[in-house]
């Protein structure tokens, strides 16, 4: 263990929720790749209360498992930021590309629809269309979602797309 990593493990275990959260960062200056870090710093920044900086830094660790070929991990790391931040549709979308990446559709297909709920609250239906696309493509026999895809190029205009999807469906 890096002595910086160490240092702020032990003023957090003394109750130095501060002086951790400093050392913490200190120690991600100084090894960036380092995901105990990260999950370090993450951890104590939820403890506080700060709960964006907590779900960034679970992210930045979640971002280095896979770099390292370790979906799984990312995966358990992603769950626990979506369920600390369930509005964030880009944490959404990186944990539904890792349930695809293992072969987890059903998983995957519920990220990618939380993505839409987070993004169409925030008006970006736009965006809404790619997501719904690429969830068909996990579970070709989903209604509901053809349904979705339909109405979605009906609202932007593309009544021939949308006609089409809704022949599929009948």
């Amino acid at each position: 263990v890096p002595n910086a990593l160490a240092r702020a493990i032990d003023l957090v275990e003394n109750g130095d929720l501060s002086g951790g959260t400093l050392a913490f960062e200190e120690a991600a200056e100084l090894h960036p790749q380092d995901v105990r870090t990260w999950l370090g710093l993450a951890a104590v920044r939820h403890r506080r209360g700060e709960d964006p900086m907590a779900v960034d830094a679970f992210a930045r660790a979640a971002s280095i498992y896979v770099n390292q070929d370790q979906g799984l991990k990312a995966i358990a790391v992603y769950k626990q930021a979506t369920r600390i931040a369930p509005m964030r549709d880009d944490l959404a979308l990186e944990l539904a590309t890792q349930y695809r990446n293992h072969g987890l559709a059903t998983e995957a297909v519920e990220q990618l629809l939380s993505a839409v709920s987070a993004r169409a609250s925030r008006g970006e239906s736009l965006d809404c269309l790619s997501v719904i696309q690429t969830t068909l493509e996990l579970d070709n026999d989903n209604l509901g979602d053809r349904v979705r895809l339909a109405e979605s190029f009906s609202a932007r205009g593309r009544i021939a797309e949308a006609m089409e999807v809704f022949r599929e469906v009948i």
